[in-house]
């Protein structure tokens, strides 16, 4: 080869130096243009032509190594800095030598880290591009002599424990951890009435628990047997009444919402009203009771004397359902003195007049409402008491 032709190396920028083979005679147009890296040359005196920007915008050559005498290089170059060759021109020129003999410079680098079972690789590079690598032996496994627990044993299953590389995760000697078994505490449950009693037992590890020693639910006591007693008599007041009761039971006094419930039916109006006792929690069966609810107090209206020897006595209308009234005259406050007793039975009939009195005295009255429940009349109050003189 004696030339070198045009473009051969434009653009290398990796290229650093180069040293052209005696017997060269040209190096044609940018052979080496834009050759950014390249420091140095050689170039021997077997070159007579160097082309347009054979090396243009090599910035970075600085040592230009020629085989020829100063007066060659100039009869070479004499053409060069007008064929846009200054960085060859302005490089510093060694005359009559070639580039020395480079002596490699190199530095390691760890490009692959070897692990327990995989080599590493190491990494030689010179400064002028040379490289080589070399075989980093695989490091094998370091062993902990401490066992490490891999699989917690529980009260019914295995575990197992190992020895840990300290550098992977690999294992070895592999050992079983035998199942730890139940612990259990024992606690006695005592029967109810709503359920049978037992033994539990109930591992204090796991929580697992199973029953045995089972005994019969307690029976219920029978509250039809009890004896009930009602609140003072109850009064009228348009209202559900709701008296208080005590039950006893085995002279044990029971206790109201815990052993008992209580309804009632037919408290609101004058009469006869029901009460039901049912169990409950530790009593079963049912009792019943009755209360009387009397009349209200009557409310006189007023009383008169609208002829000779008669009184007229008026009240206010009875509410609940009462049966009837009762009317009472005397002639004294206390009722010692002439006392007559009228009944008026019904609720629509509102007042009483009473004929055969003696003349121009004064009588007392009063008026009570009764209920009759089955034989028997059962009493309101009185009512205030008014007089009047007849005529």
């Amino acid at each position: 080869m004696t030339s070198i032709g045009d473009y051969t190396f434009w653009d290398c920028t990796s290229l650093t130096s180069i040293t052209i083979p005696d017997g060269v005679t040209s190096i044609e147009w940018a052979v080496f243009s834009y050759c950014t890296s390249l420091t140095s040359v050689t170039i021997p005196n077997s070159v007579t032509s160097i082309g347009y920007s054979a090396f243009g915008d090599c910035a970075g050559l600085t040592d230009v190594y020629y085989t020829g005498t100063e007066d060659e290089w100039w009869n070479l170059v004499i053409s060069g800095t007008s064929n846009n060759n200054e960085c060859l021109t302005n490089a510093t020129i060694h005359y009559n030598q070639s580039a020395p003999v480079h002596t490699h410079s190199y530095t390691s680098t760890i490009t692959k880290q070897p692990t327990c079972t995989e080599p590493g690789v190491q990494t030689y590079i010179c400064k002028c591009g040379e490289t080589y690598t070399e075989v980093i032996p695989a490091l094998g496994h370091d062993f902990s002599n401490e066992w490490t627990i891999d699989v917690e044993p529980t009260c019914t299953t295995a575990g197992s424990k190992s020895h840990h590389c300290s550098s992977c995760e690999a294992k070895s000697d592999v050992t079983e951890i035998p199942a730890t078994g139940h612990k259990f505490v024992d606690k006695t449950i005592a029967p109810t009435y709503d359920a049978e009693g037992y033994t539990e037992h109930t591992c204090s590890v796991c929580g697992y628990s199973y029953r045995d020693n089972y005994t019969p639910k307690k029976e219920r006591a029978d509250i039809s047997k009890a004896t009930v007693t009602v609140a003072a008599t109850s009064v009228y007041t348009g209202k559900a009444l709701k008296p208080t009761v005590t039950v006893k039971l085995g002279g044990k006094t029971l206790k109201s919402g815990t052993d008992y419930t209580v309804a009632y039916k037919s408290n609101t109006n004058c009469g006869k009203a029901n009460i039901t006792i049912t169990g409950k929690g530790n009593y079963t069966g049912t009792k019943t009771a009755t209360f009387i609810i009397k009349p209200a107090k009557t409310t006189i209206s007023s009383v008169k004397s609208p002829k000779t020897k008669q009184i007229k006595v008026k009240w206010k209308k009875s509410a609940g359902g009462v049966t009837g009234h009762e009317v009472m005259i005397a002639t004294n406050k206390k009722f010692s003195k002439n006392k007559k007793t009228y009944t008026v039975s019904g609720t629509s009939t509102t007042s009483k007049t009473i004929t055969g009195l003696k003349k121009g005295t004064t009588y007392y009255a009063k008026v009570r409402a009764y209920k009759t429940v089955g034989k028997t009349k059962y009493y309101g109050a009185w009512s205030a008491v008014k007089s009047v003189k007849t005529k």
